[in-house]
């Protein structure tokens, strides 16, 4: 698992399956909110597998550039997620969700947002001068962010697990209460330690003479 908990991500969205809940099962109620899901290797769990240490983390994430047509956002759009789902590397996401503890994504990226686009605000994607169609392929910066300031914080029905074997902490960043591994290893802030400590921290390049530097976390 490499978590890097600010940075640079690429971003798509997709449509809620109707078929089941979401990947951390979360009370159905969450999806009235703004809500994400995150690449395999990230979320901390092997596809199917069900809830990973991820679930439930809020994120602040700001679009700045389109990736298809390399658009600069002139007002980013900026909001906070919470993650309810699992991007696999499987099924087609192997371009944006493949991701490795050591290599990033076919986008230069470590870390991937795929945002549920039945929670997102009327209009929030930025609409390129003369473009009609959904670009659907963004570059955002992100931080990882206490829960209260997401929007359905305030709503009891929209916190919690939906079954006893599902994992969905209200505030996990300031609680410390992150979902075990689909192997049932306990996750808790104990067990995370800076990467520089380790091999020097993260420094990515993805394009453009961007550099994406941050402060980045190993489960051991």
């Amino acid at each position: 698992m490499y978590q890097p908990h600010n940075g640079t991500a690429s971003i798509t969205h997709y449509d809620l399956s109707t078929s089941g809940p979401p990947a951390c099962g979360c009370v159905a109620n969450m999806t009235k909110y703004p809500m994400a899901a995150m690449n395999q290797n990230a979320y901390g769990a092997t596809s199917n597998a069900g809830p990973g240490p991820a679930c439930g983390q809020c994120y602040n994430v700001t679009i700045f550039a389109a990736i298809s047509t390399h658009y600069n956002v002139t007002n980013p759009p900026s909001i906070v997620v919470k993650i309810g789902d699992e991007c696999p590397n499987d099924r087609g996401n192997a371009q944006w969700c493949a991701q490795t503890d050591t290599t990033p994504n076919h986008y230069g990226t470590f870390m991937h947002f795929d945002f549920a686009q039945q929670t997102l605000p009327p209009n929030f994607w930025p609409n390129p001068p003369n473009v009609t169609s959904d670009l659907g392929e963004w570059w955002g910066n992100y931080t990882e962010v206490d829960c209260k300031y997401w929007a359905g914080y305030n709503d009891s029905t929209a916190l919690g697990a939906a079954t006893k074997d599902d994992c969905c902490p209200a505030n996990p960043m300031i609680n410390g209460n992150y979902c075990p591994f689909q192997d049932g290893k306990p996750y808790n802030g104990t067990e995370l330690v800076p990467s520089e400590q380790i091999s020097g921290g993260a420094r990515v390049e993805i394009g453009w003479g961007l550099v994406v530097t941050g402060l980045v976390w190993l489960l051991l």
